[in-house]
């Protein structure tokens, strides 16, 4: 962020390149600078690429990524029509002392 801020401030007198990924869109996206990012740099050459690869788990009945869309959206729709609002049962004064600090809290396995 500080490097994209630094590089659009610098004159454009031609001594000044700003080396980034392509998540630096992600930086106009969320509007963690106070520029533009489409209109203030200008792409020069693609220096890296990477694969993406889209990995599931075999037993899942899973196939092609249309699978995965119409496995996704039904979990949504599942979610959705089994929600509830959740509600505070303790007071963060009731909850903070059972926390300490290295202590696993959570066992998910994501």
């Amino acid at each position: 962020m500080i490097a994209a801020e630094l590089g659009v401030q610098a004159p454009p007198d031609g001594y000044t390149i700003l080396s980034a990924t392509d998540t630096i869109m992600l930086l106009g996206a969320m509007k963690r600078v106070t520029f533009d990012i489409r209109r203030a740099l200008e792409p020069v050459v693609v220096m890296t690429t990477q694969p993406y690869i889209l990995i599931i788990d075999p037993s899942l009945p899973i196939r092609s990524v249309k699978d995965l869309i119409a496995a996704i959206e039904a979990f949504i729709d599942g979610w959705n029509d089994r929600c509830q609002p959740f509600t505070w049962t303790k007071t963060a004064d009731e909850l903070l002392p059972h926390c300490k600090p290295g202590k696993r809290t959570s066992f998910t396995r994501h």
